[in-house]
């Protein structure tokens, strides 16, 4: 990276800025920053980090917003719809969580493991618990 001075560069586009909070990326970014005009732009279709992580550490506001039920109204997205199927023969008692992320946490902090069995059975709630709707 130190091969690129900062002051040839006006805009550092951050694709899945999601991701910006991690350390990785905030380093690339505060290389360029050594050039106080550089701009950054953010860009990402999922804001909602799982390890709660805030986007707001990196980035000073959000000009543009266009969630889900936005793309359903302007006719890009068509409505969620989903069939629940139950089958009496199923223990979920063996449902553990899919391997955690390098906090160690997939599921948010207040959620019980009732819950998130719940969650598996349901998933549906996810979106509703999850979703700024």
């Amino acid at each position: 990276m130190e091969r690129f001075d900062p002051n040839e560069f006006s805009l550092v586009i951050v694709d899945e800025a999601h991701h910006a909070s991690a350390a990785s990326y905030r380093a690339v970014m505060a290389h360029y920053q050594q050039n106080p005009n550089v701009r950054v732009l953010g860009l990402t279709a999922t804001p909602d980090r799982a390890d709660e992580r805030a986007l707001g550490q990196v980035f000073d506001e959000v000009p543009f917003e266009y969630d889900i039920n936005d793309g359903i109204d302007g006719g890009w997205l068509v409505p969620i719809t989903q069939q629940a199927v139950h089958i009496e023969s199923l223990d979920y008692s063996a449902i553990r969580p899919p391997p955690a992320t390098s906090t160690g946490r997939i599921w948010p902090r207040s959620w019980s493991s009732s819950r998130i069995c719940t969650a598996w059975q349901h998933p549906s709630w996810i979106c509703a618990a999850t979703a700024r709707l």
